[in-house]
């Protein structure tokens, strides 16, 4: 998985008027006059774009360093090059040039710079809004209202993949003096039948946005994150759905084939009514045929405790959620975990965080049940299907905790249940994440103890779990707070484990057999 590491910057913007001509290889529409000289063809691209910004008052400095951007649309360039396909983000180049000579004036101070004059750009896609719709605090425990309220360029904290159509164009812009700057902007159009896909290089061009290193350590910039496999796409290929604390929720569509797949980008996730999907804090996504209609909807845990759903109104190739509001328990009070025990620290927390969710038919009976992993109990809670309610939602029984060799099954915390049939013996069998705690309840993390087995030892409609020695080979990272879930990714009939853990998506081939897994 592509891995992009970020860290924060200051925001500074300053906007600056910009003259905008679009011409293509064969021809120029910016004409400087008797002075100006046209510019050399420096970069890779087969168009450019000549843009002039024009000077402001410097207060008696000999230069000035600052942002600045244009807006560029395919449509635009289309009509000027007759040609079509969306705009290539990822063969941007741009110069400043020297209106008396044509060259380019050497820059030289941007890592992943092609050339020695390329300029930092960053792409603002128009796809993701820069007064980015955010729900800044909790969902409402009682109604299940979200807030949203804007949050300048908050849309690119997730550095998700934009649709390239149009967007605003922004780069280091260099005024010397009282004179004029002159820069050529070069790039590509793809194909027609060829859709963005690839993250494009993302430069520190001073405007408040983060700084983003071409590798990174980690997989994305969302805290506390958790994991769901599903095709969202309806292309037959298992993606990736991530949530974060901060409430959003991202996919990574898989781009490789059913032997080797490939996620080498995100993309945000909207309602029908085009905001941003969040559910506040603490997204813990699960993708299920919520209401019986046979196109997949969308669950999450949230915090307070509580879970939402969005119908899916849309097809599974082309998903189109709404909001629904709060799930609620055949006794009409909404959907919650018990917020005790908690033998590391008595009497402290008054509720649970946010519930994270797996579906299964646990007990036989041919209908999806809910397992929910408590964070504070480390817990893991059955809620029974019951059959369809008045708006064809399952009616959820709460059944208490599941109990693993006689007692109920404890992780520590951060319980995050996946249930499915890993030694093919036909019974469901759950694996979890957790988070070790010290005796005086302090937060720890453990290789061992990264993830848990328990084997269902009972029957279809009887199940009985027993602990069991996790069969990895070699050993996991020493962390805490994983979230697995598995699914066969490379067709070999053996389920894998795709795991997050707070900023990480890790893959585990099982390169076992189908009676006895391993992973490494």
């Amino acid at each position: 998985m592509t891995k992009h590491a970020i860290a924060h910057s200051s925001p500074i913007l300053r906007i600056l008027r910009v003259l905008i001509l679009i011409a293509a290889l064969a021809f120029l529409l910016l004409i400087f006059g008797a002075t100006s000289a046209e510019p050399q063809w420096a970069g890779h691209g087969k168009n450019r774009i000549l843009v002039r910004v024009d000077p402001f008052d410097l207060h008696g400095r000999a230069s000035d360093e600052m942002p600045t951007r244009i807006h560029i649309t395919a449509d635009e360039v289309h009509l000027r090059t007759h040609s079509d396909g969306k705009i290539d983000v990822g063969s941007f180049e741009i110069e400043q040039y020297d209106p008396q000579t044509g060259k380019p004036v050497p820059y030289g101070k941007w890592a992943y710079a092609h050339a020695a004059w390329e300029l930092p750009y960053r792409w603002y896609d128009d796809t993701i809004p820069e007064d980015f719709p955010e729900v800044v605090g909790n969902i409402n425990p009682d109604t299940g209202e979200l807030k949203f309220l804007p949050e300048r360029n908050w849309g690119y904290f997730y550095e998700t993949l934009g649709e390239w159509d149009g967007g605003n164009l922004a780069w280091t812009h260099t005024q010397r003096g009282r004179a004029a700057s002159y820069y050529a902007i070069y790039f590509d159009l793809l194909p027609p039948d060829r859709q963005p896909d690839a993250l494009p290089r993302t430069g520190f061009v001073g405007d408040g946005g983060e700084r983003i290193e071409e590798t990174g350590a980690s997989t994305h910039g969302m805290l506390l994150s958790r994991v769901e496999l599903a095709d969202w796409n309806g292309d037959g290929l298992t993606d990736i759905i991530v949530g974060g604390e901060r409430g959003g929720v991202v996919w990574y569509p898989n781009r490789g084939t059913k032997q080797h797949p490939s996620f080498p980008y995100a993309k945000l996730m909207f309602t029908a009514d085009g905001k941003p999907l969040d559910v506040g804090f603490s997204a813990t996504p699960l993708v299920i045929d919520w209401d019986g209609d046979g196109v997949q909807d969308l669950v999450c845990g949230v915090e307070w405790n509580r879970a939402v759903w969005y119908k899916n109104i849309g097809t599974n190739a082309e998903p189109k959620l709404v909001y629904k509001g709060l799930i609620r328990t055949d006794d009409g009070k909404p959907f919650q975990l018990p917020h005790e025990p908690v033998p590391e620290i008595k009497d402290v927390y008054k509720t649970d965080y946010h519930p994270v969710l797996a579906a299964a038919d646990i007990n036989g009976d041919g209908r999806v049940d809910i397992l929910a992993g408590g964070y504070v109990t480390g817990r893991i809670y059955l809620f029974e299907n019951k059959g369809w309610g008045p708006d064809h939602t399952p009616i959820l029984h709460f059944a208490g905790p599941v109990e693993a060799d006689g007692e109920p099954l404890d992780v520590g915390w951060a319980a995050a249940p996946a249930a499915a049939n890993v030694d093919g013996d036909g019974l469901i069998d759950i694996i979890s994440g957790d988070m070790p705690m010290t005796k005086e309840g302090g937060d720890s993390s453990s290789s061992e103890n990264y993830l848990y087995y328990f084997k269902n030892v009972g029957t279809r409609t009887a199940p009985k779990f027993a602990k069991q020695k996790f069969p990895v080979k070699g050993k996991f990272p020493a962390g805490a707070v994983a979230a697995p879930r598995l699914v066969d990714l490379n067709g070999d009939r053996l389920l894998d484990l795709v795991v997050a853990r707070d900023t990480d998506v890790s893959i585990y081939y099982n390169i076992g057999t189908e009676t006895s897994p391993l992973w490494e």
